[in-house]
């Protein structure tokens, strides 16, 4: 698959609100994108998982020390649309849990792994998902 680059920014851990300017930055890449073409991409479906793989990247990494933070990749090819998020870096990788009702955390990536055509992490930092 090939895909072209659409947009880059960098969003930091200390900004009021990363994650909603994440959001922001991927949902107005992916219209402009996508528009004027056919696809089948959910703009919600890409919206949510952008949020969740954000989110887990300031929680879960380095970015959301002082001076850390995001780039965020949007990308597309003929069949639909690519994020990636690269981070700065943690103590985890990051993987689906196992399903537990009593916890009140750890369901991003089972999200993501729902909606997302496809999804990985690239073993150096950056977390990617499809919607196609």
């Amino acid at each position: 698959m090939l895909w072209h680059p659409v947009k880059v920014t960098r969003v930091c851990g200390s900004e009021h609100e990363p994650v909603r300017a994440v959001r922001a930055f991927v949902l107005d890449a992916a219209a402009g994108a996508l528009a004027g073409r056919v696809h089948d991409v959910d703009l919600g479906d890409v919206d949510l998982c952008a949020s969740e793989v954000a989110t887990n990247s300031f929680i879960h990494s380095a970015s959301r020390l002082s001076g850390g933070g995001i780039e965020v990749r949007v990308l597309v090819s003929g069949r639909g649309l690519r994020v990636e998020i690269e981070d700065d870096g943690g103590m985890t990788l990051p993987k689906v849990q196992p399903e537990d009702d009593a916890r009140e955390c750890g369901r991003g990536l089972m999200i993501v792994e729902a909606l997302a055509s496809a999804w990985g992490y690239d073993g150096g930092g950056t977390t990617w998902f499809e919607v196609c």
